[in-house]
């Protein structure tokens, strides 16, 4: 199984935070959510959804100076 975690948010709204992982395949990612995720302490429901395409990366910010 493999289970990449590259960022997790706290989140505002109807869901209580954002993972962006990486998984081998949907079996690997079918496997993690019920097995792991569902698993833990508190975790009610969970909705995922594949990216399709990066549609822009970056590290940083837009911060203005002077």
């Amino acid at each position: 199984m493999t289970f990449s975690i590259f960022a997790r948010h706290n989140t505002i709204g109807e869901d209580d935070f954002l993972q962006l992982s990486v998984r081998r395949d949907l079996d690997d990612c079918g496997a993690i959510i019920y097995g792991t995720l569902r698993c833990l302490p508190g975790v009610t429901s969970i909705r995922s959804g594949p990216s399709l395409k990066e549609m822009k990366a970056s590290r940083k910010l837009p911060v203005r100076k002077g």
